[in-house]
């Protein structure tokens, strides 16, 4: 028999959903559907690219005309399917009681988040973005985020998040902890520079020599569900419980069964997901070698004082680094209003 009836189950599935907001929070890089309608594999979504809306028209004066937008979206399907689970026998209840079986669910939550963000990350290659910025990880500095944020609005966007493997993250850190001051309060996981979060992931892939990214969320779009149960499961007493964290809006499913056979219960959060390609200029690759004989790399976006030494560093309080500050605020409207910037993010690539 079951030996979790004194077990909140979906309080615990709701507590480690909003941990994710601290333990993986690149899930905001991306735009998301983690929806409570559960699905089987190979199902397709029409997720919405939140961002993709960047500029606003002079009221028309009348109030019955529909002068709204389509809304911008790509397709989705759900072509992975993955699932962490615990089992709890009767003696390790005996043992140490129930908690035991909540902290594991915790970590079953985390450890399939990151299969659907690890998932995610595969897409971002020099076929489906062809934007990149050439920088060392020894050398990525205050300029770098500087560079980028040029380089995004000639694109058409301003904000976003930049995501850096170890060796670039650690390299930033150490001039941004010199030059800016924390706000009482902030987040050290998640700082903020010039719109962008910038957030270390460690298990970013290492393919076309990328060290990180810069995006907006109309890049890439995330989907998952939690999954639809065989009837013969049903029949052996297997249920499935979605659970959905108000904050985040998202759902995972929670699959719950008893093994007469082992005296194990046994709780598995199970999710079928996909990405997809959304806006494809919505997305600047950063690599330490060109792969695409690119123009936009450190020589051509840096300042003209920024090094080119990866041991060498730069400074917010160098002359160079102030008048590229200044000329992202008085170029900013300018870069976002130009039709030929808007329309470059126009098209939507097809599901890789």
């Amino acid at each position: 028999m079951s030996i979790t009836s004194d077990l909140d189950l979906s309080a615990i599935v709701k507590t480690a959903i909003a941990s994710l907001k601290v333990k993986l929070p690149i899930l905001s890089a991306f735009s998301t559907d983690f929806g409570a309608q559960v699905k089987s594999v190979g199902t397709s979504l029409t997720v919405p690219l939140i961002g993709a809306k960047l500029t606003a028209g002079a009221f028309s004066g009348n109030y019955t005309t529909d002068a709204s937008n389509s809304v911008t979206s790509t397709k989705v399907t759900l072509d992975k399917s993955t699932d962490s689970g615990t089992g709890l026998t009767d003696i390790e209840y005996a043992d140490s009681g129930l908690q035991i079986l909540g902290d594991y669910l915790k970590e079953d939550v985390y450890a399939v988040a990151r299969v659907v963000v690890d998932n995610a990350l595969d897409i971002i290659t020099v076929a489906n973005y062809a934007n990149e910025y050439v920088k060392a990880a020894a050398s990525f500095d205050l300029d770098s985020v500087i560079a980028l944020k040029t380089q995004a609005m000639a694109l058409g966007w301003d904000r976003g998040t930049i995501v850096l493997n170890a060796d670039a993250y650690a390299n930033f850190l150490g001039e941004y902890v010199d030059a800016v001051t924390f706000t009482p309060g902030q987040d050290p996981n998640v700082l903020e520079f010039l719109g962008f979060k910038i957030i270390c992931y460690p298990n970013l892939p290492t393919t076309e020599t990328m060290i990180g990214f810069c995006c907006n969320p109309i890049s890439i779009a995330v989907a998952s569900r939690p999954v639809a149960i065989p009837p013969n499961a049903k029949a052996g007493g297997t249920t499935v419980s979605v659970t959905t964290e108000a904050d985040s809006g998202i759902s995972l499913g929670l699959r719950s069964y008893y093994s007469n056979d082992t005296g194990r219960q046994i709780q598995i959060i199970h999710q079928v997901h996909g990405a997809a390609v959304g806006l494809t200029n919505g997305l600047i690759r950063i690599v330490w070698s060109d792969q695409i004989g690119s123009t936009s790399s450190e020589s051509s976006l840096s300042s003209p004082s920024s090094p080119s030494s990866p041991s060498s560093k730069s400074s917010l309080s160098s002359p160079s680094s102030k008048s590229s500050l200044s000329s992202l605020s008085s170029s900013s409207e300018s870069s976002l209003s130009s039709v030929s910037s808007i329309s470059s993010i126009s098209s939507i690539s097809s599901n890789p």
